[in-house]
């Protein structure tokens, strides 16, 4: 019996944080530890696995910015593939 979901899945070691999470404006910022991971592949995948493609802008070294207002409102996961491995973190979009 499953008795919770985790919130993030990472066999890569890749690291990087999400914020605001839950997303209720029209952005959403990832913030990376290491500014190489901002050149990797970042992927937008909704719940029934279809990748969204999604309008991104880098802010500075470490910090890429994601307009979600295209998006639904809905729970959604960043998967970042690496050649090491994945790392996938769950997203909440909510718009009023």
């Amino acid at each position: 019996m499953v008795s919770s979901v985790e919130d993030s899945y990472n066999e890569s070691g890749a690291a990087f944080n999400i914020y605001p999470n839950p997303a209720t404006s029209s952005t959403l910022h990832l913030q990376f530890n290491d500014e190489k991971l901002l050149e990797e592949n970042i992927f937008i995948i909704d719940v029934l696995g279809r990748i969204i493609n999604i309008n991104s802008s880098k802010l500075n070294n470490d910090i890429l910015t994601l307009d979600t207002s295209q998006l639904e409102t809905g729970v959604y996961f960043i998967t970042l593939a690496t050649d090491f491995g994945r790392t996938i973190k769950k997203i909440s979009v909510l718009h009023y």
